[in-house]
């Protein structure tokens, strides 16, 4: 009899520091919860080799922060980050002005040169520094943000890859890995080095060649003898 009560209250011991030990275990916080980059359906954009550099960058921040404007209506982004939701209601109006002035940069910056493209996109990035540099390591974290084309290879279709073979409508053609003008050169280094490589290299143009022969007044590009000057 002993016996038996001695194990009944063994058992109600084993119970009661059960019992104890799941009151004192934390509950799940708020954030373990939530994926904030399942809630806007969030995607990497992938690299656009009929973009340049400066503008894919511009694509990049563009995703990031409209993903950010879609959470700001969210009420599981409220509970989960209640201090970045707070800084963001306040910052919203202004931010969703900036996105769609880059938005329109960008949408106007398609087809032209490489050059312009990137004086274009440029300024939209410039304009959008401030809340980036503010938000992007929130992004990060939250998988809303990836440095999405470093080291991508994207060909612009357009500009064929082994060159401007075909003639050109004054009859000039070029050689293997050479283009008509500098600017189809520059957009043939995103797929044939990759996006945003152009850094690496320089662009010349080739006069040796006899005139009417392929390859002569062509464009190639070519590692640099030395390193690309700093802004």
């Amino acid at each position: 009899m002993r016996q038996a009560l001695w194990s009944i209250v063994g058992m109600a011991l084993a119970a009661s520091v059960a019992t104890g030990q799941t009151a004192r275990k934390p509950a799940p916080s708020a954030r373990a919860q939530v994926s904030l980059a399942a809630e806007v359906a969030y995607q990497t954009p992938r690299a656009d080799g009929a973009r340049s550099c400066t503008c894919n960058e511009l694509t990049r921040r563009l995703a990031g922060l409209r993903a950010l404007v879609a959470l700001a209506s969210r009420e599981v982004f409220a509970r989960a980050y209640p201090t970045q939701a707070r800084d963001l209601s306040r910052l919203r109006s202004e931010l969703e002005i900036g996105i769609e002035s880059a938005a329109n940069s960008l949408e106007g910056s398609q087809g032209k040169a490489y050059a312009d493209q990137e004086r274009t996109c440029g300024q939209a990035v410039d304009a959008l520094n401030r809340p980036w540099s503010q938000w992007q390591p929130f992004l990060a974290e939250n998988g809303l943000d990836s440095d999405h084309y470093r080291g991508v290879k994207a060909r612009n279709p357009a500009v064929p890859e082994e060159g401007d073979l075909d003639p050109d409508r004054t009859g000039r053609s070029c050689k293997q890995g050479q283009y008509w003008t500098e600017d189809r050169a520059l957009w043939a280094i995103n797929g044939r080095e990759g996006v945003c490589a152009q850094e690496r290299f320089e662009v010349r143009q080739v006069l040796a060649v006899e005139k009417g022969k392929p390859g002569h007044r062509c464009f190639e590009y070519e590692l640099r003898s030395s390193p690309a000057p700093q802004d």
